[in-house]
């Protein structure tokens, strides 16, 4: 074949074909034009020819020195620049079967896969959303489409490339060359449409996040995927190779601190070193990266194990890429510093013991909805974690963790509340903590619950990252079980924590309490309205009774309009009678009932739009479903304190009626009976420096107390005297 030209026979007639023309050719052969047009493969003579100062570049880049390479460099010496591509390329084909990602040679056939052919078609499917990128008159893809939602995080995808990594599989999967062919072609028009930036940019094709996740996923598959065949084509496989070192020093000098990126693209800068060692700069590299992360395990781990950003979604995002780099440097035989697997396993353990009965993580900040089992039942044999198997089993297997099912993680500020390990088990998420330093929503107090396997309470979730009025309602106060303020919710407050919480939380074998204060004012971005008053929240689990009560004390000096959201699980028929609300299923009956001698309006918003958006539940993104959102509203001018009783039961199961005996501004009393004739007296406080009395006479000097028939008095965060002597008595954090 002539080096400078690609010469194809059709209809007798001779066509000369340069390489540009060649390029929009091939790209459009390989995009359901007639089927007996076969497409030619790239010519290395074209592609040296028509970039000879990136062939140069990049054996200027490679260290030729290595062990294999000395044919390459010979021809280098020699300036036959073709003659050390294919050097090159031989020398990757004998060592890429050593690769993980490589793949045998496949037999060609005609089959045909149905994800392949969408994509030759230009149609990708990202985060639950499909769209037909377009295709210009030369050919050319829009790499700079955000989907039919017009939507940032859709093109993110796009340019991830893991849609490449589709055309991979259907290679594997049929044998067709076509699919390979159709991916060198996607490829090859990125590079060109794409070139590297000289400076930091948030394109959708050059964002540091994108850079990393190519590196670290889509194109060492790719790359070693692709090696064994030349459908691929050998100029795609080249140009690849000219574009890592660019990849590589846009992460070093541009990559973000202390954020779940900085992990996946630190991931990215190790994969380009380790994965591609023959670059001058790869040790370079990999130390670089190997520091950061050390250094990011650090900073962005409290010591209970919760990533900074405070949203179980991005926690294992991290997780999982701290988790990837280690089977990386262990793939590539390299030593991994002990902090790291220390971090890891710290990881694991935070996802373990906040996961539901059913395995599925809280909603908090920006997360979907996920089943981890898998996951933490593979870390279990890891790490041999006997515990975390028997939590990821309901206690089917493994051995059960020491003490009482619940857990207070203190840096994140984080109550995980359970009757026990069973899969039909009570299970409350109460926020206690920061912000969150990313992905953050305005819903500090925020509790959800589910029982017998099933939600009750729960977290919108996040929707999408559009700057719209939908987002705005996701990540505000009025999608989550909190308190809204004269109409509005509440403003950012510190993102990380500086010390863990001390004094909030008791944890014992009948009962949990804890209990949380925001006090970072109301308001909306353009005003704060409210920046006097001050929400509290106490949450108690009787574990035995199966039921929880919810104390809430707004602090004001003011005339005030509250608001009190309860959100329910879309799968929940909700009705309210009076002051209580419930929510059924077919098989279980859960209910809110209100304590307060203030009188009350109560609401049920579902699916609404107008005036404001309420009333919507988001479990994965770019999808939502209408919620019931129960609304109690009222006015005061002075501090209130009101709870709630809320019990979750199948049909025939026996439920508790709450009568409330006395309400001050600091504590509430209640009286709890059932038709056996069993009765519990509960006094809830919000300053315990004021001693609260029961019926009986005894005196609580403390946070909470229980005087139950037939059973010892309980008492959280103080003490509990009959008269004057000590009868119970409970220190800080009493996990």
């Amino acid at each position: 074949m002539n080096p400078q030209r690609i010469i194809i026979k059709h209809n007798s007639l001779i066509k000369h074909i340069t390489f540009p023309k060649l390029f929009l050719l091939y790209f459009l052969i390989t995009h359901n034009l007639p089927a007996q047009i076969s497409p030619t493969e790239y010519s290395l003579e074209t592609l040296v020819q028509q970039q000879p100062t990136t062939i140069k570049t990049l054996f200027q880049e490679l260290d030729l020195t290595r062990p294999g390479l000395q044919k390459t460099k010979s021809y280098v010496q020699q300036a036959d620049w073709v003659a050390a591509c294919e050097a090159l390329l031989d020398y990757y084909q004998q060592a890429a079967p050593q690769n993980r990602f490589y793949r045998k040679p496949i037999p060609p056939s005609q089959k045909t896969d149905s994800l392949g052919e969408a994509i030759r078609r230009g149609s990708f499917t990202f985060q639950n959303v499909t769209g037909t990128v377009p295709i210009s008159p030369s050919g050319q893809l829009d790499w700079q489409y955000l989907g039919p939602k017009e939507d940032k995080e859709w093109g993110y995808f796009l340019n991830r490339h893991q849609g490449l990594v589709e055309l991979l599989q259907a290679y594997k999967n049929t044998g067709n060359e076509v699919y390979a062919q159709t991916c060198a072609s996607l490829l090859l028009d990125w590079i060109k449409q794409n070139p590297p930036p000289t400076e930091d940019v948030r394109t959708v094709t050059w964002r540091q996040l994108e850079v990393g996740k190519r590196l670290s996923a889509a194109w060492p598959q790719l790359f070693y995927g692709f090696m064994a065949t030349d459908a691929f084509a050998p100029a795609a496989k080249i140009l690849m190779l000219s574009s890592i070192p660019a990849h590589a020093r846009h992460i070093k000098q541009h990559h973000l601190r202390h954020e779940n990126w900085t992990i996946m693209e630190m991931h990215g800068l190790a994969s380009a070193a380790l994965y591609w060692p023959e670059f001058k700069e790869a040790n370079t590299w990999y130390k670089y990266s190997l520091e950061q992360m050390q250094h990011e395990a650090q900073y962005q781990l409290y010591p209970d194990g919760a990533q900074t950003e405070l949203s179980v979604g991005y926690h294992y995002v991290s997780l999982n890429n701290f988790n990837k780099f280690i089977e990386l440097l262990g793939e590539q035989q390299k030593p991994v510093p002990e902090p790291l697997h220390q971090a890891v396993e710290q990881m694991y353990n935070y996802l373990t013991y906040t996961l539901r009965p059913n395995a599925t993580n809280p909603l908090n900040n920006d997360s979907d909805l996920r089943n981890y089992q898998d996951i933490v039942l593979d870390a279990a044999r890891r790490y041999r974690r006997p515990d975390w198997t028997y939590i990821a089993t309901n206690g089917q297997q493994g051995s059960s963790p020491a003490g009482p099912a619940s857990r207070f993680f203190p840096w994140a500020g984080q109550a995980v509340l359970r009757s026990g390990w069973e899969a039909d088990a009570q299970w409350a998420f109460f926020d206690m903590g920061p912000w969150g330093t990313a992905h953050q929503h305005n819903d500090k107090l925020h509790l959800s619950l589910s029982a017998f396997g099933q939600d009750l309470l729960v977290d919108a979730g996040r929707y999408w990252y559009r700057h719209d009025e939908w987002r705005d309602y996701f990540t505000g106060s009025a999608s989550h079980n909190v308190i809204l303020i004269d109409g509005y919710g509440q403003l950012p407050t510190e993102e990380r924590a500086e010390h863990p919480i001390s004094g909030q939380s008791s944890i014992q074998e009948v009962f949990d309490f804890c209990y949380a204060t925001y006090d970072g004012g109301y308001g909306s971005d353009e005003q704060h309205v409210s920046s006097n008053a001050r929400h509290s929240r106490a949450v108690v689990q009787l574990k035995e009774e199966g039921l929880w009560l919810v104390v809430d004390q707004v602090t004001t000096n003011q005339p005030r309009e509250i608001s009190a959201l309860w959100h329910m699980h879309p799968n929940l028929r909700v009705r309210s009678s009076g002051q209580s609300i419930s929510g059924t299923t077919n098989n279980l009956s859960f209910s809110i009932t209100l304590l307060a001698d203030l009188p009350w309006k109560t609401e049920v918003v579902r699916g609404q739009t107008q005036p404001t958006i309420q009333g919507w539940h988001s479990e994965q993104y770019n999808q939502k479903q209408e919620a019931a959102c129960a609304i109690f509203e009222g006015t005061t001018s002075e501090t209130q304190v009101f709870g709630w009783l809320m019990q979750a039961h199948p049909s025939d199961a026996t439920n508790w009626q709450a009568t409330l005996l006395k309400q001050s501004e600091q504590s509430l009393q209640i009286r709890l009976d059932n038709k056996h004739g069993d009765t519990r007296e509960v006094i809830i406080s919000f300053d315990p420096s004021v001693p609260a009395t029961f019926t009986n006479g005894y005196e609580l000097q403390g946070r909470f107390g229980m005087i139950s028939s037939g059973q010892p008095p309980q008492v959280a965060l103080g003490k509990l005297y009959d008269q004057h002597e000590l009868i119970s008595e409970d220190h800080e954090d009493g996990q």
